[in-house]
């Protein structure tokens, strides 16, 4: 008998927790099912789910919206929709950002998420890099301890063309944390690109004790680029050969290496 009284309490538990979790657990399947139509650029099946996931009253219905939008912004560096729809899509985005910083005006997240947005979608329309530049602001203010808004503050001053004001980005960015080799990484290039090739070599030297060094192709390319461009041929062959080890097809790298070869 006690035994019975016992799976009849375990079953009563699972039924209650089942109920009072059901819509998190619907919520969290619309979302994914919504989320992989978005990527596939299906946006009328992403969207006929994604008004029934707004439907579902939920706590996280918020991180949804973010990761929806999220993934519109996405699709805009794909061939998966029309170029003839993607300033309409890049627009949706940024809306749906805005919303959730107004509803959410406390929540840095939510700011970060429309800053690095309306920089990266500021090709479609200019005076998305103010809203951008607004969002950062906000975001450095919720939580001025972080870096990532000053890595996006420098790009919306590379967008705007005010090259020192990208590299004071980085310089605040570093002095939050300096034994982080990363803001040095990319600050090092950003100097060399600009002229300042002394304190840019010193800033790659302290990245690599750090343990950040180039990567992937595209740093192994930007480096052998810009240090080509600056006059240090030896460092710029030394990254221009490791470029080419992932892609030695390159035509712009092999163009390079014949004019540090002197041919």
């Amino acid at each position: 008998m006690k035994i019975l009284w016992l799976i009849i309490l375990l079953a009563g538990a699972a039924a209650l927790i089942y109920f009072f979790n059901w819509p998190i657990l619907a919520v969290s399947r619309l979302q994914y099912q919504a989320d992989r139509y978005f990527r596939l650029g299906l946006m009328a099946e992403g969207d006929r789910l994604w008004q029934r996931l707004l439907d579902f009253p939920s706590p996280y219905i918020n991180a949804s919206r973010k990761t929806a939008a999220v993934s519109w912004l996405e699709l805009l560096g794909t061939d998966l929709i029309a170029d003839s729809e993607k300033q309409d899509l890049a627009k949706r985005a940024l809306a749906e950002l805005q919303a959730l910083t107004i509803e959410e005006s406390g929540n840095y997240a939510y700011w970060a998420a429309l800053a690095d947005a309306a920089t990266i979608t500021a090709g479609y329309d200019e005076s998305f890099l103010a809203m951008a530049a607004e969002a950062v602001a906000k975001a450095r203010q919720l939580s001025p301890r972080r870096q990532t808004p000053l890595y996006i503050l420098f790009r919306i001053r590379q967008l705007q063309g005010d090259r020192l004001g990208a590299i004071r980005a980085l310089e605040e960015a570093i002095n939050l944390d300096q034994i982080v080799g990363d803001p040095y990484f990319l600050y090092a290039v950003t100097l060399i690109e600009n002229g300042f090739v002394k304190e840019g070599k010193e800033a790659l030297a302290t990245a690599k004790k750090l343990g950040r060094e180039a990567r992937d192709f595209k740093e192994h390319r930007a480096l052998a680029i810009v240090l080509a461009q600056a006059g240090e041929k030896e460092l710029a062959q030394l990254y221009l050969e490791k470029a080419l080890g992932f892609r030695p097809g390159d035509s712009q790298l092999q163009q390079l290496k014949k004019e540090l070869m002197g041919e």
